[in-house]
Parts: C-alpha cells; structure tokens; sequence
C-alpha cells in the first residue's frame, strides 16, 4: 500500500529526529567535561536543594555574609530544583545527561521545524551547525532547559505571522515555565512582539478578526509570566540585568572575540557570502528580528545561541518561496528512490532502534563516567583543610570560588549572584583591592567584613598583598587554591 507523499515525509522526519538527536547526544557526551566549568551551578544546585528540603522561597540573601539580609530573590527556582534532583538521584553524570537531553532535544526540534520548508540534508547540517556554533553557552546553568522552549515559542508565532493568522493560546504554558526556568523568558516576551510586527505588516488591516486576536495574545503572554512565586519582580530584575556593572568584565557577557575564537568569524563571513551570492529578502519587521538578535550575539558571547538558533528559524519560510529548489517540497517529490523507500517503510522501527541506542549510551554514560567539577572552581581539599584546623569566621574569596561554598553551607563574600547582589562600590572595591596599589582597599574589606580568613585563587594578586601583611600568614597551599589566617590563629 502506497502512503501519500507527506505521510512519507513524516515518517522520514521522525527518523531524522531520532537520528539527530542520537548524534547530538553522542557529540555532546564526548564534550561533557566543559558542562561543569561553572561556578553557578554549585549554585543553583544549592539554593534548589535549600528550597525542597524548607519548602519556602527566599526572599532575602541567607547564602553571603557581605550582603546577607539583603532583598534577593531565586528567580529561576524551578530549574535550580531541577538540577537538584538530577545531581540528588544521580550525582554529577545524571546532571550532564539532564542537560545533553535539553541540548539534544533542542537541536533536533530545529532540525524538525526547519524540515517543514527547507531540504531533509540541509535542515540536518543547519541544526548540527547551530549545536556546535553555539557550544560557548553549553553549561549545567538553568537557560540551558530553556532552548527547546525558545524553538517551540519562537517557530509557533513565526508560522502564525507567516501564514496570517492568530497564534494559538496552548502557547501560554510555554512562556508560563519559561518564566519560572530562567530570566530569558523577557526575550521571549520581546520574540513575540517582533512577529506580531511581522503579522501586521504583512496583512496591515485586511485581516482586523485575526488583528485583534494577536492583539488579545500579546497581553496573556506577559500576565501568565507572572504566574511566579515572586511575581512582578522577576521581570524587574531580567531587565536590570542591562545595567549591570558586570558586563563589562571579561568572561560570558563579553563580546565575540574573532581572534581567540576565530569560528565566529568564519560563521558570519560564510553566511555573509551566501546572502551575497544568492541573496535572500525578508520583511522589514523579520529583518529587525534578526538585527536584534545579532546585536545580542555580537555585544554577549552568552547569547550565541540566539543567533545560530533562531536565524535559521527566521530566513527559512523565505528560503522556502525564494529557492524552491532546496524546499521541503521539492524534496517530498524525490522520496521514490530506492534509499528512501527503505528508509520510509522502516522508519518507525529504525526510529526505534535509535531511541534504544540513545538509553544504551546514557545508561553507560551514567554507569561508568565518574564526572565531576573541577578543583579551579571547587577547591575541596583547601576546604577540607580548612575545616579540620578549625577556622572559623567570614571568608573572603573570589567569585570562582562561591558556588561552591554555597553548596558547602559556607556564607559566602562574593559569588555568581551579581545580577541582584555584589554591585556597585562593593564591585568596584573587589577590583581595587586586586590592582597593585589595592593594599588599602584590602584592610578595609578585612575589617569592615571581619574577614576571618581567606580563600583564593593561586594567582590572585591579594595572596602577595596578605604575605606580606606581619598579622596574616599563609597556611595552606595547592594548585587551586591558598589560604591565609590570622597570624594568632594559623595552623600548620
């Protein structure tokens, strides 16, 4: 019995889905180690745990001693849950096969999307590209569980302006977990009212039924992320993310560096090229879709996977109408070769078979890795060490270093919450006692703070600044980290 030519192409889609997300899976796996670099995700792991075991949500800081009491709230508590219940149930290998299946997941809904208008192979090496493109983000972080959920909003709002209708409310739990996941849901919020620019201006006011609709959509969109446990204000502080002092440190919210990291460069050269060559136009409202997001890809590092992800979403419904040749439909219309007729007529059991390599591998993975966070950012036998000598009182330490006193149940002088906390003068004071000159700053951090020791990188110029100081003395040293004491309290 012959199947109609777009059930045929549906079965060959859930086979490239399984096969796409299987060898996602299998490159992100051989890249696992890079997903526990992070200091924040000592962090959210922590504050997770502290919200299961007490059953409420902080609204003050309890994890530093610098800005203890101070308003703060964990905004994105359902993902910092999650992660808690991955490393609890299965240590830090369930925590990398938490956020492999997301990344997996997300890059095989790209490929799925991208099938419905552009060539199978090509939506295959468009999706695999934007993975890898994008691995500078690839961390054991909360926005990591949101990329399916940013393909899914944004394909569903473009596929409603592109074909001149209303989108469809069942999209209103999406940005709803969003919200309660990670503070990006605002470009999700920012996402729809660019297709709703590209809806108007493409019916104008032919269409005032499905006009109004939108109109009707947009205002839901904001009240159900507010469906929060803190309500108004994790949009508040998503927003004053922008004027953050930290964003003009080195690190992920730097902007793309060609020269360290040549691949982008090569990446927009290419697509540079192709736009050049075979030209592709889009409507004046897309096109300020996709400056907006390659201004946040160009100014944050951390935001590539916004460009890689969402440009190929964005250009291919004109892909489709502009270069048929390499369309969905003209690839529908060859599937009666010999290779696809196999492919087609297994495909749900090869689709099969996929899926059970996928668990075979994962449950390897999960049985034989022993993974585990690094010591330049969990400097466990330097806190080992501090503990059996008895040193007590505040620490100072690095921002490298505070997830994981978090998770230690160590307070904390600065650590990775600086989108609420650890702003301002006490920012400027942390560089100031770094600087050569920093003596100064320095005795009056350890006084205002009554410092009671210290734990610090090796190459942190503050180490120098202590050695030299008659009332301190080094007592602990490795490769991760040196600790300092009072001189009337050192141990050897």
């Amino acid at each position: 019995m012959n199947l109609k030519p777009s059930a045929d192409a549906n079965k060959l889609r859930l086979l490239f889905f399984s096969f796409v997300f299987l060898l996602n899976a299998c490159w992100l796996y051989s890249i696992s180690h890079r997903f526990l670099l992070d200091p924040d995700t000592f962090t959210h792991i922590g504050i997770g745990r502290e919200i299961w075991e007490t059953g409420r949500f902080p609204h003050h800081d309890e994890y530093s001693h610098s800005f203890f009491g101070y308003p703060w709230i964990a905004k994105e508590w359902l993902s910092q849950i999650i992660l808690y219940f991955a490393h609890y149930f299965g240590g830090w290998n369930l925590v990398v096969v938490l956020i492999t299946f997301a990344l997996s997941l997300a890059g095989s809904l790209l490929y799925l999307f991208l099938s419905l208008r552009i060539n199978n192979s090509l939506a295959v090496i468009l999706s695999y590209l934007a993975l890898v493109l994008s691995m500078q983000t690839y961390l054991a972080r909360p926005h990591i569980l949101t990329f399916p959920l940013l393909l899914i909003w944004t394909e569903y709002l473009l596929r409603a302006s592109e074909q001149a209708r209303a989108p469809c409310f069942w999209l209103l739990p999406v940005i709803a977990v969003w919200a309660n996941l990670h503070g990006t849901f605002t470009i999700g919020l920012a996402i729809t009212r660019l297709c709703f620019l590209s809806f108007f201006e493409h019916v104008r006011f032919t269409q005032i039924r499905e006009l109004a609709s939108w109109v009707l959509f947009l205002w839901p969109c904001v009240a159900v992320s507010l469906v929060h446990p803190y309500g108004y204000k994790a949009i508040l502080i998503s927003f004053s993310v922008i004027q953050n002092e930290w964003l003009n440190l080195p690190g992920e919210w730097s902007a793309v560096d060609v020269v360290s990291e040549p691949i982008h460069e090569l990446a927009l050269f290419v697509l540079l090229f192709f736009l050049l060559t075979f030209g592709l136009k889009l409507r004046f409202a897309k096109s300020i879709f996709v400056l907006v997001i390659l201004h946040l890809f160009l100014s944050h590092i951390r935001f590539a996977y916004l460009f890689y992800y969402l440009l190929p979403l964005i250009t291919s419904f004109e892909i489709e109408t502009q270069h048929p040749r390499i369309s969905s439909s003209t690839w529908t219309a060859t599937l009666e070769d010999g290779v696809s007729i196999f492919l087609k007529t297994n495909a749900i059991t090869l689709s099969i078979v996929l899926g059970f390599a996928y668990v075979v591998i994962t449950g390897s993975f999960l049985a034989l890795s022993n993974i585990s966070p690094q010591e330049n950012i969990a400097p466990r036998r330097a806190l080992n060490f501090a503990r059996a000598t008895g040193l007590t009182g505040n620490v100072l330490n690095p921002g490298e270093f505070g997830g994981f006193l978090i998770f230690e149940g160590v307070k904390t002088f600065v650590d990775g919450r600086n989108d609420q906390l650890f702003r301002g003068d006490f920012l400027r004071n942390i560089l100031k006692s770094q600087a050569a000159d920093g003596d100064e700053p320095l005795n009056q951090q350890l006084r205002d703070y009554q410092i009671g020791w210290t734990l610090l990188r090796p190459a942190d110029p503050r180490n120098q600044k202590l050695d030299n100081k008659p009332n301190w003395r080094r007592v602990y040293e490795d490769e991760a980290a040196v600790i300092h004491a009072p001189a009337a309290n050192a141990v050897r």
